[in-house]
């Protein structure tokens, strides 16, 4: 099998798996997508206030989400960037840094409020691997800043807290679940929401276990 790239953009590759037997005859010819930029790697984040009951959402305009003749909508998303190795040392250094460029906050205990929700793979037309994590954030573990938006489309989106973390909330308080596009962001809450696991990571435990 190998691997054909048939067009490469700013950030995504247009890709093909293909396997040819010993005949010459054609077996796979498997179009996917790449993400150049991080490689594949994307890192999303769900950051929430336990003894508030709230989980920080962001509103993303998501262009390619947008229905053409119809009013812009700001769609419910998780904080998302690339994993990039040359700028970042661990996966954990993007979720600090997404935090503090679209949300305005800067974490006061980074080894103590980060905890990994695992990875997943996204649809069967990518080969990307998100990183989830959940980060804890309360009145005092945190400062809040001027976000830093790093383009014009990031500059007209936003983030906001809601109501919806806790298992024990109202059934209205979830609402707001059913009317999530973003399967990153569900696939972050569902993991918290049934995970065992609140020991947060650091860039060094987090490197060795994911990426031997």
């Amino acid at each position: 099998m190998k691997t054909k790239i048939d067009h490469t953009g700013n950030f995504l590759s247009f890709r093909r798996k293909v396997d040819i037997d010993s005949e010459g005859i054609q077996r796979m010819n498997y179009e996917y997508v790449h993400e150049n930029r991080c490689n594949g790697h994307i890192v999303s984040v769900l950051p929430i206030n336990r003894s508030e009951n709230k989980m920080l959402i962001r509103r993303e305009l998501t262009p390619c989400w947008q229905i053409d003749g119809l009013t812009e909508r700001h769609f419910y998303n998780s904080l998302t960037g690339g994993y990039e190795s040359k700028i970042h040392q661990s996966p954990i250094d993007t979720v600090i840094a997404e935090l503090r460029e679209e949300a305005g906050i800067v974490l006061r205990d980074i080894d103590n409020q980060i905890l990994s929700m695992g990875t997943i793979r996204g649809t069967k037309s990518s080969d990307s691997f998100y990183h989830l994590f959940v980060v804890l954030l309360d009145e005092n573990n945190h400062v809040l800043i001027t976000p830093e938006p790093d383009s014009r489309l990031e500059r007209e989106e936003y983030c906001e807290w809601v109501t919806g973390p806790a298992m024990d909330c109202h059934r209205n308080d979830q609402e707001i679940l059913f009317n999530i596009d973003d399967p990153l962001l569900l696939s972050i809450h569902a993991r918290y929401m049934n995970s065992m696991n609140d020991i947060p990571v650091t860039r060094e435990s987090y490197m060795g276990g994911v990426f031997k």
